[in-house]
């Protein structure tokens, strides 16, 4: 049977740092959802629009996961 040992100073440790990594991303994804999710289309045909549309909506997902996530 293994034994597992821990040491409680360093798990608080780790939780500290997950933390403050969690408050970094979330900051980050702040601010690049503009970027990101306001996409204009590269050229007035319709094909243009339409990625354009694709990558937004893609954004906007990524910001929703991203939110959930943190």
């Amino acid at each position: 049977m293994a034994f597992v040992l821990v040491c409680p100073d360093a798990l608080a440790i780790a939780a500290g740092q997950l933390r403050h990594v969690g408050s970094v991303i979330a900051a980050r994804n702040a601010v690049a959802a503009p970027a990101t999710a306001e996409l204009a289309p590269a050229a007035a045909d319709e094909v243009s629009a339409l990625t354009a549309t694709q990558f937004n909506f893609h954004a906007a997902m990524y910001q929703a996961v991203g939110a959930q996530a943190i």
